[in-house]
């Protein structure tokens, strides 16, 4: 009979990290406003920095649009599709979105 012995993990424990999201409202004067917020430094870097990465954003947030009706969970989705799939450059990050967006 064989016996099986737990080990403890060699894996380093992960430090905490805040996923991002994306939110839309509309603010006082009625124009759509997007907040990003947690970790969005992959995807930023991904894009190609913080100028790319928030264009990134705001045509993710696009897609589920219907008129002046934003769906964020929707959003949301495809910005955690993205971020979990560690993009190395904006080709990546770009044909990841594609993806998420049609899954």
């Amino acid at each position: 009979m064989t016996e099986i012995t737990k080990t403890e993990s060699k894996t380093p424990a992960r430090p905490e990290r805040t996923p991002p999201t994306v939110e839309t409202f509309h603010d006082e004067e009625n124009a759509l406003t997007m907040r990003v917020s947690g970790d969005v430094w992959r995807i930023f870097d991904a894009a190609g920095g913080e100028e790319m990465g928030g264009a990134l954003f705001e045509q993710i947030v696009q897609v589920g649009s219907q008129g002046r009706t934003f769906d964020d969970k929707a959003a949301n989705y495809i910005v955690g599709f993205v971020d979990n799939m560690h993009p190395n450059d904006p080709a990546e990050a770009l044909l990841l979105t594609q993806m998420a967006i049609i899954a």
